[in-house]
């Protein structure tokens, strides 16, 4: 059969110069999660063995400084970890924050924890994930609620318009945690963008961000987010990014840096 298969390719190579199949297993590369298979192994439609496991760990650190003039912002530490099985992710994350005013002076708080699994679906030529996740309260109420919540979401991410060119989405549902003297909304939340991969190394992207406050009488949070992510080595990568802010609540302007490194 996969001689049949190689043949075939062979055949068809002079009208489909936009496909390839670099360990020859009937599965494209931009689609192939195990890209170096053997000959002799026996594939799935990720074009990994039938019996593999295709394993992943992501961990980020990173920085937000948000701020309307410098002399007064608000500064997070946070750190992230995905692991990835297959089609499935497991994560969790945390942000510790630091708060400046004119003075100088600061203030200092440990954020909430945030956990989630989440199941992911790749077809031709999009890939779709579904989490839930909570939020485990531990941050003071000066910058959280102080109750657990709970949320589910489905990102539509890299759905492709061509080799370069990706249409991106997501959509939260939060079930806000309520205090003994405060109900809290429930809300909405998601963006949606547009990203280019000018190469192999940089992908960068713009979107628009909205999401609902947990106080009934307070303005949507709105935002536009410009991206840029870049592979610094193989299994190192960098990410830069900048939001302004479009409602009168939020900072005008935060700027975030990432760093992450991935072990498979």
């Amino acid at each position: 059969m996969r001689f049949v298969l190689l043949i075939y390719l062979l055949l068809t190579s002079s009208i489909s110069a936009n496909y390839y199949d670099s360990d020859i297993d009937g599965v494209e590369d931009r689609l192939d999660q195990c890209n170096d298979t053997p000959f002799d192994v026996l594939v799935d439609e990720f074009g990994c063995g039938k019996h593999s496991t295709n394993v992943k760990f992501t961990l980020t650190l990173g920085t937000d400084v948000g701020f309307d003039t410098l002399d007064s912002r608000d500064t997070t530490y946070n750190f992230a970890f995905d692991y990835k099985i297959n089609h499935w992710h497991m994560g969790i994350s945390n942000s510790n924050y630091i708060g400046y005013d004119e003075n100088n002076s600061t203030s200092r708080e440990l954020g909430d924890i945030y956990t989630y699994i989440g199941y992911e679906v790749t077809k031709a030529n999009y890939t779709s994930i579904v989490t839930l996740g909570t939020k485990l309260a531990m941050a003071k109420e000066t910058v959280g609620t102080g109750e657990n919540d709970y949320y589910i979401s489905t990102q539509l991410e890299k759905y492709s318009l061509d080799a370069s060119t990706k249409l991106f989405g997501v959509v939260f549902y939060t079930v806000t945690g309520d205090t003994p003297s405060l109900k809290y909304e429930d809300i909405f939340s998601g963006s949606i963008g547009v990203g280019y991969n000018i190469n192999d190394k940089y992908y960068t992207s713009i979107s628009y961000e909205n999401s609902e406050s947990i106080y009934s009488d307070t303005e949507n949070f709105q935002a536009i987010l410009w991206t840029n992510y870049y592979v610094w080595k193989e299994n190192n990568f960098v990410e830069l990014d900048y939001m302004c802010g479009l409602d009168t609540l939020s900072y005008k302007h935060m700027i975030s840096f990432k760093f992450g490194v991935t072990f498979e």
